[in-house]
C-alpha cells in the first residue's frame, strides 16, 4: 500500500490543479469506513472531495479524513483508510485513477484524450525485420 498512497494523493493535487471536481469512490464495507450509511449504494459510496464541499482535510498513509455536509444530516465527519479507496477521478471527465481487484495493481483511466484514433483492424501489419524492434516503451518528458 506504500505506492497507492502517493498516486491517490498527487491524483487528488492534480484534479484540483486542473480545476477539476475530485471524486473518492469508496469501498464503504471496508473496516474503519466511517460515512453515512443512508448513502452507500452495492456496498460504495462516491464522495464529492473539492474545497467547496469538504473542510478539515487530513490525508496520509493510513486515510482520509474530513468533514462534509449532507442534506438533513448537517455536518459529518467523514474517515476511510486508504485501502478503501477503490478510485479517485474527475467528476467533469471521469478521468482519474481506479484500482483493480489486485490488491497491488492501480489502474489508470485517461479518458477519451488516450483513446487511439485508428481501428486496429486498418493498421497496416509490418513484416518481420532481421533487425532489433524498437522498444514499446515512451519517454515521457
Amino acid at each position: 500500500m506504500r505506492l497507492r498512497f502517493p498516486i491517490l494523493k498527487t491524483t487528488y493535487e492534480w484534479l484540483l490543479d486542473e480545476g477539476l471536481t475530485p471524486y473518492f469512490l469508496i469501498n464503504a464495507e471496508y473496516p474503519n469506513v466511517i460515512i453515512p450509511r443512508e448513502f452507500v449504494e452495492d456496498g460504495h459510496i462516491v464522495l464529492d472531495g473539492s474545497v467547496d464541499a469538504i473542510d478539515k482535510m487530513h490525508f496520509d498513509e493510513s486515510g482520509i479524513s474530513f468533514s462534509a455536509s449532507f442534506d438533513e444530516m448537517g455536518v459529518v465527519d467523514i474517515y476511510f483508510p486508504i485501502a478503501a479507496v477503490e478510485g479517485i477521478y474527475a467528476e467533469e471527465s471521469e478521468q482519474g485513477v481506479f484500482t483493480t481487484d489486485h490488491p497491488t495493481a492501480l489502474l489508470i483511466q485517461e479518458g477519451e484524450d488516450a483513446v487511439d484514433p485508428e481501428p486496429e483492424s486498418k493498421k497496416s501489419v509490418s513484416k518481420p525485420s532481421s533487425k532489433p524492434s524498437r522498444s514499446h516503451l515512451k519517454l515521457v518528458k
